[in-house]
């Protein structure tokens, strides 16, 4: 057995400047990390499906995708000549919640198999495999920031290139600087879950025809580096103040990115104490990333105890291998 995980990503600033139809004329660029939330893939062909899948439902309750007709499944099993292998999945939050499992399930899936076959690979090969699958074979309406996030780990500002080039800048903060992130920022679950093909279809027709939209999206580009200036100058005061201008200018793009139960809960938290926030991923729902400072945290936390908040840390491996050629019977063993 092969077991692999990939890490769900934070998205800061940037966002929708990943999309094709903008940086093949502007140039994109985002800053995001990784949390040490998965989403992890098992491929065998010598397990017992029954057993296993009894087991994860057991202990995890959180099957994310055994389907071999998954559009995913279906083509990266086709890249590997549609290899006899049984897959099973399963991650630490649901989907379509913004969080970016969708490139993390496909980025777990590859370098599993990519293992599984013997097959050397580096992180940058690995994201653009990633990135082949599910924006060129699939043509999902997707950016290609979550690829290279998760596949990569850690803080990176990404940039992304007319000529379809990729750059990852890794950012390197010391240990107080990320404790500090860490402790002020919260993920608040929405519960509204949605498909983001819409928003993002329609996002793609205003980049091609609406000039405001591409003003406001160089503007959400520049703002990556002011966030940046401002963690590494630890100019902690400023964060939540940039999430919220990036926030209100994400608004505007399309029609879809918000509504008003996102509306009610953003202005909900500002007035319990955050600073600042956004929804991660293309909008519509999953989760609200907020920035409330440690003096704010005690009301916050009093005012938002109906909502679930999501503890959660950082992580900067990426993309990983965890277990190789276990044994049948020392799968127990694995968690």
């Amino acid at each position: 057995m092969i077991l692999s995980k990939s890490p769900l990503r934070i998205s800061f600033a940037g966002g929708s400047t990943d999309i094709p139809s903008f940086y093949k004329k502007h140039n994109g660029a985002v800053l995001s990390t990784t949390i040490n939330k998965y989403v992890y893939v098992g491929a065998s062909i010598e397990m017992d499906e029954v057993y296993l899948t009894n087991y994860l439902n057991k202990h995890f309750g959180k099957e994310f995708n055994s389907d071999y007709q998954n559009p995913i499944n279906k083509e990266v099993l086709g890249y590997f000549n549609n290899l006899n292998i049984l897959i099973n999945s399963y991650s630490d939050i649901t989907g379509r919640s913004g969080l970016g499992s969708s490139a993390a399930y496909t980025a777990a899936l590859i370098s599993a198999l990519l293992k599984y076959t013997n097959q050397n690979y580096t992180k940058d090969n690995l994201a653009q495999l990633t990135t082949t699958i599910e924006i060129d074979k699939l043509k999902m309406p997707v950016g290609k920031q979550d690829q290279y996030a998760t596949v990569f780990g850690g803080f990176n500002i990404i940039e992304f290139y007319k000529d379809d080039s990729v750059k990852v800048n890794p950012l390197h903060f010391d240990d107080d600087t990320i404790h500090t992130l860490e402790s002020n920022l919260f993920l608040i679950d929405t519960n509204i879950r949605r498909d983001t093909s819409k928003i993002l279809a329609s996002l793609n027709d205003s980049i091609i025809e609406n000039s405001l939209v591409i003003k406001n999206l160089i503007e959400l580009k520049d703002l990556v580096f002011y966030l940046y200036d401002a963690i590494n100058n630890q100019e902690f005061d400023k964060v939540g103040e940039i999430l919220h201008k990036g926030w209100m200018k994400k608004k505007t793009l399309t029609l879809n990115t918000s509504n008003s139960a996102i509306d009610d809960l953003y202005t909900k938290s500002l007035k319990a104490g955050a600073t600042g926030g956004k929804i991660l991923g293309a909008g519509g729902g999953g989760f609200l990333c907020l920035y409330v400072p440690a003096k704010n945290q005690k009301e916050f936390l009093i005012q938002m105890s109906n909502h679930k908040i999501t503890d959660f840390s950082f992580e900067n491996l990426g993309t990983t291998i965890i277990k190789n050629d276990i044994h049948l019977n020392e799968r127990c063993r694995i968690f």
